[in-house]
């Protein structure tokens, strides 16, 4: 959820190219409430999905567990809660941070891969000034 955060923060806007990071948080709040248990509203419960006939490829059928169209709705709904709510732990992460998050994103178009070491570097030089100013605020 980052990438598409900072496209909206930085871009004010949303492109395309968060789609693969969309995808895989939604199947991760999916599986927490589904197969986990992570949900109040439906409780300690796992809700698979049946098995899909074996001579269908993977993906070709929607595949529903053995539960009510109000379970199904109940997840639906629940996947969405924790989507809209990582989302905004996202934005107020960024916002935050934005000093560090346009640091990166400069350095990242001038060399494209970053090791780890540069990226810390990067991370402190960036949050040495914030410090400095939270100092001379206290002081």
């Amino acid at each position: 959820m980052g990438g598409r955060g900072a496209e909206q923060l930085i871009f004010k806007e949303l492109s395309t190219g968060a789609q693969n990071d969309l995808q895989r948080a939604t199947a991760m709040a999916r599986q927490m409430v589904t197969l986990y248990g992570m949900s109040d509203a439906l409780g300690p419960a796992a809700f698979e999905p049946s098995a899909a006939p074996l001579f269908l490829p993977e993906g070709a059928t929607q595949r529903r567990g053995e539960y009510s169209e109000r379970t199904a709705e109940a997840i639906d709904e629940e996947v969405r809660g924790l989507l809209l709510a990582s989302a905004e732990r996202v934005r107020k992460t960024l916002t935050a941070h934005r000093a560090e998050l346009q640091t990166l994103a400069g350095e990242l178009l001038r060399h494209e891969v970053i090791d780890r070491q540069t990226l810390t570097n990067l991370l402190r030089a960036a949050e040495a000034p914030v410090a400095a100013t939270v100092r001379s605020h206290v002081a």
